[in-house]
């Protein structure tokens, strides 16, 4: 029995609700609405449709994207960072040109600037290892 009157009551709630959910909405004037919309749609579509001109200008435009993602990458910085590297590799090997010199030079061994040979005096001043 208390089923059966707990369904009565929800039946009669949802009943109610129903009641209220369209209780502010105007169906015919929705339907109304909606021919009206349906209308505007279509019309604006019918003005939408791309002419000669437009569907020139489109493809146009789908040539200069085609021809835009083809082109490589310059950085504006190419020429400098060219300018810098050669500049470091240029040094890289002048300091590699003068450490060997540097390494191989020894009391005895002549300057390889002035050409005079190195005495066991000035050497030990200047290299005391």
């Amino acid at each position: 029995m208390v089923l059966a009157e707990k369904l009565k009551t929800l039946t009669a709630e949802m009943e109610l609700l129903k009641q209220k959910q369209y209780a502010s909405l105007s169906v015919s004037s929705m339907k109304e609405q909606l021919v009206e919309l349906s209308s505007r749609y279509d019309e604006a579509a019918r003005d939408s449709k791309p002419d000669g001109q437009t569907e020139a200008a489109i493809a146009d435009l789908h040539r200069k994207m085609g021809a835009r993602s083809a082109e490589q990458y310059i950085s504006k910085f190419a020429d400098a960072l060219a300018a810098a590297r050669a500049t470091v590799n240029e040094l890289g090997a002048r300091y590699a040109k003068e450490m060997g010199f540097y390494n191989h030079f020894h009391p005895g061994v002549s300057c390889p600037v002035c050409h005079r040979p190195s005495q066991k005096k000035i050497w030990v001043r200047y290299r005391p290892n």
